[in-house]
């Protein structure tokens, strides 16, 4: 008798999809109407516990049965039940024997199983051997078949609770339920099996399954060794063609019942991949190896080849191989697609990181300042090493690739590849790529993914990252010089001179100033920063030297003069790479010489002649000027009188004690000092 033709869930069939809990490829299914064992390796096995899994055996998009390990308990019972199972759904079949228990009772008991019931019973699901048969002799149900059970009730008048076990599985390896599949289609039965493993501990372990493709025909149980385990594929080459695409796996532990492997290339999009597909592919669309007996398959594509859909195998497309495992006629089982392996790419050049982010994370001006994060690149096949490059921000508009392999290694960090994603923290003499130590300054940086020089051969660049703007505290100028050079009892006899800090990139302008004897105990920062009487300087990456003149002053305003004892500060005002302003430490202590008197042959030709009565002063300048200053001090260097001298001729009255006073005639850069008894 012609057996009918088959087809599960229409086109279904023909694709067998996985059930995803299962990561793994079904076979397709011949529809020819001949005996033929369509089977499933499980790989990995699947582990049910605590849970129930359904299985889709037939690959039609619907679930055929389910697996079943529960632990229940309940508040009138101590103990757990434990319930191990094979649920058949919807109009499929499992094959079980009934096993009864007989139960006594003494006297009334307060709560008895099913309400006084003489005996529990067991749906025990048969322990099939390899090599035993699963046919119509088998007695199929459409209920639950159990692979083993532990149950708790109370029986007795003494309320004891008393366990009741059913089912032969616990402790079992390896071997088979049987199960019959229907088709809607047909309106028919195909025998198969299960293999299992059972332990009350663990739960269950599904190892393979399957069925005759043919209804109602026998089905003979067996321990299978058809799938192969790959060990590597991919891109091993740097020419950037199907030559590249190299794989190595071991071969199935039952190797005799193979009449060739097919290695299939396919793209990694095409998620429906199938025997049916993978049996129609013309030979340029895979790569035949014909089963010698070895212990794993060694080889590349040739560099003209096709996937399978047709087209050219090249390099930037991600594909995934098959293995189809063509079988023996003899052995009456379809043909064996393995599981896939994991995607890859060819590639000429390697891909580059992602997300590469620079921050500030300390204030020390160095490399342990910078935080680098970025991403691995979306495929890291074939990158050896990523290099991070730390350049000065007006210099990477200029950085190039070409710059970046030319580095030597002391200019860049080296991060290997294999990370989910990366955070990498410099050490504080790290250089950038002009072999700088990094200090306070504007930074950005670049990641150069370095080939492996085996599968590919050309480096990659990320884009330039943000920039990040290093800072520390602001440096401090250590304590100033004072001198006196002249004689004229001013500002003028003053030279200050203080040395430029390091990283005076962190100073915008320095602020020095002249504090006299007295204000010195209470200068500080905040004095500094809030007085206005200062010289401002520009930082210019020399030491600096400032000669004063007869308009200086002190922190409080008033003119430099002798006598007076006088320290100098420098407040090194923070900049966009500082942090905070500082405050030098105090120069050592000056006090200007009483200066010497200048007689009629005075300064620059400059001869004033100067009249004096007990309550006036006449000053003759012997000529016109605007910008004559006259001053009256006493001999603590302080002034008595300051005045503008506009007239040639000018009187001047005074008012003061008897005694010696020095007068100072001031005209651009000419002076006149001489002493004076005044007073009556």
């Amino acid at each position: 008798m012609n057996n009918p033709k088959i087809v599960f869930s229409t086109a279904r069939l023909n694709k067998l999809k996985s059930y995803a809990a299962l990561s793994t490829a079904f076979l397709a299914i011949y529809s020819n109407g001949n005996s033929q064992v369509v089977y499933q390796d499980v790989n990995p096995d699947l582990n049910v516990f605590l849970d129930d899994v359904p299985l889709d055996i037939n690959g039609d998009g619907s679930n055929d049965f389910k697996l079943v390990f529960l632990s229940e308990s309940f508040a009138s019972f101590a103990p757990n039940e434990l319930k191990v199972r094979i649920n058949p759904l919807g109009d499929n079949q499992i094959a079980y024997s009934f096993q009864t228990i007989p139960i006594t009772y003494s006297g009334s008991p307060y709560a008895t199983y099913f309400g006084g019931a003489t005996q529990i019973l067991f749906t025990n699901v048969p322990v099939l051997n390899e090599g035993d048969l699963v046919n119509a002799d088998l007695d199929f149900h459409l209920n639950i078949g159990v692979l083993y059970e532990k149950l708790f009730f109370y029986i007795y008048s003494s309320y004891n609770v008393q366990p009741f076990i059913g089912g032969n599985w616990n402790g079992v390896t390896d071997h088979f339920a049987a199960i019959k599949l229907y088709n809607d289609d047909t309106d028919a039965y195909h025998f198969g099996w299960m293999r299992l493993s059972v332990n009350a501990e663990t739960g269950i372990i599904l190892k393979d399954y399957a069925f005759e493709l043919s209804p109602e025909t026998p089905i003979t149980t067996a321990i299978n060794q058809y799938s192969i385990e790959w060990i590597t594929a991919g891109d091993f080459g740097i020419t950037g063609t199907a030559s590249d695409l190299q794989f190595n796996f071991n071969a199935a532990g039952d190797e005799a019942d193979i009449t060739t492997y097919k290695v299939i290339c396919v793209k990694s999009t095409i998620d429906d991949f199938d025997v049916t597909t993978a049996d129609a592919l013309p030979a340029d669309c895979y790569v035949e190896i014909i089963p010698d007996g070895s212990v794993n398959y060694a080889q590349a594509f040739p560099e003209i080849s096709y996937d399978s859909d047709g087209d050219l195998i090249i390099a930037g497309q991600e594909y995934k191989l098959f293995v189809l495992n063509v079988m023996q006629p003899a052995i009456n089982y379809a043909n064996i697609l393995s599981t896939p392996t994991n995607n890859f790419t060819l590639l000429n050049i390697v891909e580059t990181a992602n997300d590469l982010s620079l921050a500030d994370i300390n204030n020390y001006g160095n490399g342990t300042d910078i935080r680098i994060n970025f991403n691995p690149a979306n495929t890291e096949q074939g990158i050896a090493e990523y290099r991070i490059c730390i350049t000065q921000k007006d210099a990477a508009d200029l950085f190039t690739l070409d710059d970046a392999l030319l580095l030597s290694a002391d200019r860049y960090t080296v991060v290997l590849p294999g990370a989910e994603n990366y955070e990498v923290f410099l050490p504080a003499d790290a250089l950038d790529t002009d072999g700088n130590t990094i200090q306070p300054n504007r930074y950005k940086a670049f990641i150069v993914s370095m080939p492996d020089g085996t599968t590919v051969n050309v480096p990659s660049i990320t884009l330039v990252s943000n920039v990040v703007l290093l800072e520390m505290e602001t440096a401090v100028v250590n304590a100033p010089l004072l001198a006196d050079i002249a004689e004229t009892g001013t500002g003028s006899d003053i030279s200050i001179i203080f040395s430029n800090p390091a990283f005076e990139q962190t100073v915008e302008t320095y602020r020095v100033f002249l504090v006299d004897f007295a204000t010195a105990f209470d200068f500080n920062l905040a004095a500094a920063q809030l007085s206005l009487n200062f010289i401002e300087i520009i930082p210019n990456e020399t030491d600096i030297e400032i000669i004063g003149d007869a308009t200086m002053v002190d922190s409080e305003g008033n003119p430099i003069t002798w006598g007076v004892p006088y320290y100098a500060y420098i407040l090194a005002v923070a900049g966009e790479f500082g942090i905070n302003d500082t405050l030098s430490a105090p120069s050592n202590q000056l006090i200007l010489n009483f200066p010497v008197i200048i007689d009629i042959t005075s300064t620059n030709n400059f001869q004033p002649q100067i009249f004096a009565t007990y309550n006036a002063i006449q000053i003759n300048l012997n000529q016109e000027s605007s910008n004559a200053q006259f001053r009256l001090l006493d001999l603590t260097g302080r002034i008595i009188i300051e005045q503008q001298l506009t007239q040639t001729v000018t009187t001047i009255p005074v008012d003061v004690t008897a005694g010696t006073y020095l007068i100072q005639v001031i005209d651009s850069n000419k002076y006149y000092n001489c002493k004076i008894v005044l007073g009556n």
